[in-house]
Order: structure tokens, then sequence, then C-alpha cells
């Protein structure tokens, strides 16, 4: 084992045994029929929301290798069982002596992001520069959000500067980590320059304002939205607008209100 699995199974082993992670699984029922490719099945498995058959099958496999992991952890990553990221990858990286590949690494920055864990996903990243897969786009737009949901905007800027393509999911991802960690401006700023700015991205920008209290600015930012001709059909980006302007009415409210005193009136007098 490398010294990077080291470190990523000493950050792993000491969350097992603070009891943030459960136990991995409990001792799956046989499966009746012979299963030619593990993977495959593992994914169509989550993909029908079958998680535990999926866990199940991991288990009963007698030689797992990296694409049944890249399935599993691919598989955890969009459900709600985020805690069972650990302990297989804990097993990947003990019990059957792998590397994490690209796709591997992409899925558990994912977890580390919904779990907000930086610790995690900077292991994650000392690992990803020195792979030979350093150069993944696609890695680098999971740790991008990583870094935002963490907190860490300018370690996520750093990234999105070093990416060759950058589509509309990191765009969006860099945008919503400056405005919901109150960096409106700099946020405004990127999504001005942002190619071919959709719907996620103006939603993004708007819901992250009024999360930080800018709801003045998401209230100005949703005009401009409907002045350039965007349909909103979706009624929580309209709920998230309703709440910007309630805040904005009741900052309004508050302010002092000065009348402004025109020469004009002058002569009433």
């Amino acid at each position: 084992m490398d010294d990077m699995s080291t470190s990523l199974m000493a950050i792993l082993g000491r969350k097992t045994r603070s009891g943030s992670c459960a136990c991995f699984l409990r001792p799956p029922p046989p499966l009746a029929h012979h299963t030619p490719n593990p993977a495959a099945l593992v994914s169509a498995y989550a993909k029908s929301r079958l998680l535990l058959d999926a866990l199940h099958l991991f288990d009963e496999t007698p030689r797992r290798d990296i694409y049944l992991y890249s399935s599993l952890l691919a598989a955890v990553s969009r459900s709600a069982s985020l805690e069972l990221a650990l302990p297989v990858l804990r097993r990947m990286l003990s019990a059957d002596a792998l590397r994490p590949d690209h796709f591997v690494i992409a899925s558990v920055a994912s977890v580390s992001a919904r779990l907000r864990s930086l610790r995690l996903g900077r292991q994650l990243h000392e690992h990803f520069v020195v792979s030979p897969y350093s150069g993944d786009d696609v890695v680098k737009s999971s740790l991008v959000d990583m870094y935002c949901k963490c907190g860490f905007p300018d370690d996520a800027r750093k990234l999105f500067d070093s990416m060759g393509a950058k589509n509309s999911v990191v765009w969006t991802a860099l945008v919503s980590g400056y405005a919901s960690n109150g960096r409106g401006e700099e946020a405004l700023q990127l999504f001005r320059s942002m190619p071919g700015r959709n719907l996620f991205a103006w939603t993004a920008l708007i819901s992250g304002l009024v999360m930080t209290g800018e709801s003045v600015g998401a209230v100005e930012l949703f005009v401009e939205m409907r002045r350039d001709d965007i349909r909103i059909d979706d009624a929580f980006v309209l709920s998230i607008v309703i709440g910007g302007a309630g805040q904005a009415v009741a900052w309004f409210r508050n302010e002092a209100w000065v009348p402004v005193q025109h020469d004009s009136w002058e002569c009433v007098d």
C-alpha cells in the first residue's frame, strides 16, 4: 500500500472508530444464479434504487475489481446512504489493495461534497494530482463542487482555471460556490463571463444570494432574468425568488427613510 493509500486509510479508520460510519454489511443471502458481470448488475440494481441488493452482490463476489468498486461507489454517491462509501473505500484500499481510478475519485469527491468532509476531499485531491488521471476534467469538476460545498471557493477556482473544457455543470458549481459563501460580487462576475447561461446557473446564483442575505441583488437578478425572456416553470425556483422578495421588502422597511429635499421646494417657503 502506497503513502497516499495509507493516509486515506488513516482517515477512513478514524471515521469508522469514531462511530460516524456504521458497520458495513450483514452477511448477504446467496444468489441463486451466476452473475457474469457483477459491475453491470450492481449498476442496474442501483439505477432501480435497489442498493441493498447491489451491496449483497458486492459482498458475494469473490474477486472484486476496480470496475465493481467504481460501480458501487457511483451508486452510493447518488443515494441517501452516503456513510456506506467510507467502508467500501476502506475495503478497496486494504482488503483488495486497489488504487482508486478516476471514476472512484469522482464518486468519492461527490460523497465528500455532500458530507461536507473537507479532510477526505483534500486527501482525494492529493491522490488525484499524482495519479495517471491528473488531467481528467470530470474529476476536476467533482473536486470543484466539493471545495465549493465545503466552503473553500478559492481552492475550487484554482482547479476551475486549470481545466481545459469547462461545461455548464462546473460553471454553475463555481457560481453557486461563490454566491453561497457570501461572495456575491465574484459570483456575479463569473456568471457574466459564463458562456450560454442556462436556467440552472441563474437559479444557483439567485438562491445563493438569497441564502447569504443579499436578497435585493437576488430580486434584481430575477428581474433581469425575466427581461431576457427566460421561462420559469419550476415551483422551487419561484419559491426562492418569492422568499428573496420578502427579504428585500423587509430590508427596505427596516431602513431609515430620509426624504430628499429638492431645491424646487424652496420657492414654497
